[in-house]
């Protein structure tokens, strides 16, 4: 069966433990409903165009707790969970809007078999594009458009680039890669983590990095990071010192993140820093 169907919150609940890292496409829907039964046939017919996604339908009113979690107020709502956390969101029985969410998840998909780190994820589904942020970025070059697939990050002033990355969930983050062209590719670059606020440059420069890589070292451009320091993260801070030719212009072609999402939730307002140096998650 392409898509589940499960008829209670547990059902539903075991669907999504099993999905794993795959993405949930969530038809939230009531029978009684009248541009729920309209657009019905076109999440079947997504569901077969896109095998990589998870397509499952829930009735609000079997299925009442889950309904409630995730705020449902008005059907069709169609959702996009990852590890039970929400990603993404439409409302309402647009057929154009439906294909354009599966479409995007589809390719946005995370897979192993993608990934140049055997056996981890590209982490860029899990990255909070809207709370994230760049200091020292271009204006028509910055992290917003760069998140979104339209063109590179380029610094604006100087060489440095402070990069800070909000993430949707708690992951795994096994390595790093970070690539651009020759004579303007990120050199230095130091890493911190689970910080409550951004830092500053003046901050990023005195504070202690969980890790400083070298950039100008590392096979195809992906570093290992010391794993047992990147088990819980919430949000990653890069710091970019300089580049390969030390010219005043940084431009940033790929910022991958490979890991795992942490199993379960977490709240980010739950979320505390670990004390211990600055930019350590743990210690």
């Amino acid at each position: 069966m392409r898509v589940a169907r499960p008829q209670t919150d547990s059902e539903f609940h075991t669907i999504l433990l099993n999905a794993g890292a795959t993405p949930v496409l969530v038809d939230f829907f009531a029978t009684w409903c009248g541009p729920c039964n309209m657009i019905a046939p076109t999440f079947e017919d997504l569901s077969g165009k896109y095998p990589n996604l998870k397509f499952v339908k829930v009735d609000v009113d079997k299925c009442t707790e889950t309904k409630t979690k995730y705020g449902i107020e008005a059907m069709p709502t169609f959702m996009i969970l990852l590890n039970g956390q929400k990603m993404d969101i439409i409302r309402g029985a647009d057929k154009a809007a439906l294909s354009n969410l599966a479409q995007k998840w589809s390719v946005n998909c995370p897979s192993p078999k993608d990934s140049p780190v055997p056996g981890q994820f590209d982490l860029s589904p899990f990255i909070d594009r809207q709370q994230s942020e760049c200091r020292n970025e271009d204006d028509q070059h910055n992290l917003r458009n760069f998140l979104d697939s339209q063109g590179s990050l380029i610094s604006d002033c100087d060489e440095q680039l402070l990069i800070y990355l909000q993430l949707h969930q708690a992951v795994k983050i096994h390595s790093i890669r970070i690539r651009g062209p020759k004579g303007k590719a990120p050199k230095t670059v130091k890493i911190f983590a689970n910080l409550q606020t951004p830092l500053d440059f003046d901050e990023a420069s005195s504070a202690e990095p969980i890790q400083t890589i070298d950039f100008t070292t590392e096979d195809q451009n992906v570093a290992a990071l010391k794993y047992v320091k990147f088990q819980n993260i919430l949000n990653l801070q890069i710091f970019i010192v300089d580049n390969d030719e030390g010219g005043d212009k940084t431009i940033v072609e790929e910022l991958s993140l490979f890991g795992t999402p942490v199993s379960g939730t977490t709240n980010m307002q739950d979320f505390k820093r670990v004390a211990g140096k600055a930019g350590e998650a743990d210690h």
